[in-house]
């Protein structure tokens, strides 16, 4: 029964595949009293290979209906509680065991760059290390390992450098955890489909449309001191379709952005805000909003009028006290008040 420990045993067939069989493992302070081996490589191409495998979605979400289990990636940005009610809706059940999964749950935080000797994360499955030493003795954790064990700030925290010896200068190289290369090869051999997990969630049917009313509900609950109002606002934010209304989530921005401190620990709602780029959004002015909308193609008569409306409140015209002045839309853009 496979797990979802990042450190676990390697299986000897994806390391054949992946021609990584000669590659050195290393030592890793995996928790506060064990050391565990992780493969380390100065290939990237092949490190980018089994990273693409992760991550490259090879299953559309009208196809869910054909498996049955699947497996969520380590470190997923959103929550379970929330994937397990959409993948519910697909006929799919969450488990633990990848090698009962028929499709993996895949986002983009399970690889990171680690830089001079900060602490490796036990649940990051792929990693660059940059300016790293390792050591083969100089404190028991280290001496009872089999292996070059990888000094990080975990570790300094037991023992100094100075203490340790058999350095060894890992300065440019990728980690592959077995979690990664075992999952990577099921994939690549067809026993496992990909899909990420925005991917899913856009695929629910609760997602729903921004509206003008609802713009005004959200602006009302967030900006509340009501603990409830804004619990009431973190159930709705992330079931917000921010694909469509653009206009409206620009305003929704304008009116929250400055708020959204209040979910700084709501898993759901900070993904929400991080694939909505509700940052940016905030930003922009409403004529931003529009010459955007414009050189993406999803400009339309909806959008225009109502962020014109914004833009035109913003004209200012000096000289009124001798001047009359008529401003109109240029001619290239009276066909969206049609």
């Amino acid at each position: 029964m496979a797990n979802k420990n990042v450190y676990q045993e390697y299986n000897q067939d994806a390391l054949d595949h992946f021609k990584l069989d000669g590659e050195p493992l290393y030592g890793v302070l995996s928790s506060d009293s064990e050391v565990s081996d992780v493969l380390i490589t100065q290939d990237e191409t092949r490190f980018e290979n089994i990273k693409n495998n992760l991550s490259i979605e090879n299953v559309k979400p009208t196809a869910l209906s054909n498996y049955k289990r699947a497996f969520i990636l380590p470190r997923c940005p959103i929550t379970q509680d929330r994937l397990k009610a959409v993948a519910k809706e697909k006929g799919l059940t969450i488990t633990n065991d990848y090698e009962k999964a028929d499709v993996i749950i895949t986002h983009d935080e399970f690889y990171q760059k680690f830089d001079h000797g900060e602490k490796i994360q036990s649940t990051v499955m792929m990693y660059r290390l940059w300016n790293y030493e390792a050591f083969t003795g100089g404190h028991h954790m280290i001496d009872n390992h089999d292996k070059a064990v990888i000094y990080d700030e975990k570790l300094e925290g037991r023992v100094s450098s100075y203490n340790c010896n058999g350095g060894i200068t890992l300065m440019d190289e990728w980690g592959i955890s077995a979690l990664a290369l075992n999952i990577a090869y099921l994939i690549d051999i067809g026993e496992l489909k990909v899909i990420s997990g925005e991917t899913l969630l856009h695929a629910s049917a609760n997602l729903i449309d921004l509206t003008e009313d609802l713009l005004v509900e959200l602006s009302q609950w967030v900006n509340s001191y009501d603990d409830e109002n804004v619990a009431v606002a973190a159930k709705i934010l992330p079931t917000i379709n921010y694909t469509k209304k653009p206009h409206l989530m620009w305003q929704l921005a304008q009116n929250i952005y400055s708020y959204m401190y209040k979910f700084n620990r709501d898993k759901d709602v900070q993904f929400w805000e991080e694939q909505s780029d509700l940052s940016t959004l905030y930003h922009n002015s409403a004529q931003d909003m529009i010459l955007q909308l414009e050189k993406s193609n999803k400009l339309n008569n909806e959008s225009f009028r109502y962020l014109e409306k914004v833009v035109r409140k913003d004209i200012r015209i000096s000289n009124r006290d001798l001047y009359v002045f008529k401003v109109s839309v240029k001619p290239e853009y009276k066909k969206y008040l049609k």
